[in-house]
């Protein structure tokens, strides 16, 4: 499951990417689904994605009904992994309760795209209280190794990807 906090006229190189990369999950046989945190139906682009046949699903922005579409989805699907892509603290938690919700254990993947700092001791005490991420992925080594440091996570939860573009 691709989940994206992604609200944009035009998909660009992001989405191309992510395109790229389903079309190697594919040859695999793994299916990709894609699950946008509001209702971005009316941008062509997500219109020829959906007359393509692609998964595609949109939150209603209702929390408590979300959580219960998401779990729906992961049994639909039988998802394993969930890969958050601009996601805050909302949607990880909103993912985390849901996945608790399905039956089989999920993979939740955070991809890191800019260098951050924690938010003080009450934001972080949340963070680390609502969130469950079992990998990171930053988008350079220099992001994944200063969230490592900034936000305390383990060597083995945290990797790097340079410039994952071109699958």
């Amino acid at each position: 499951l691709q989940f994206l906090c992604f609200n944009s006229p035009y998909g660009g190189s992001f989405f191309q990417s992510l395109l790229m990369l389903e079309q190697k999950l594919n040859q695999d046989g793994t299916a990709m689904v894609y699950l946008f945190h509001m209702d971005t139906s009316h941008y062509a682009w997500i219109q020829d994605l959906i007359s393509q046949g692609k998964k595609i699903y949109f939150l209603s922005g209702n929390f408590s009904k979300d959580i219960f579409s998401v779990r729906d989805i992961l049994v639909k699907h039988n998802i394993k992994y969930i890969h958050a892509h601009f996601a805050g603290l909302k949607y990880l938690f909103l993912l985390n309760v849901a996945s608790k919700l399905y039956s089989k254990q999920t993979f939740i993947l955070r991809h890191l795209r800019n260098h951050d700092k924690p938010r003080g001791f009450v934001g972080e005490s949340l963070r680390k209280m609502l969130n469950k991420v079992d990998l990171y992925i930053g988008c350079s080594e220099s992001v994944a190794d200063e969230y490592k440091k900034n936000f305390k996570i383990e060597d083995k939860k945290i990797t790097h990807v340079t410039n994952a573009i071109n699958f």
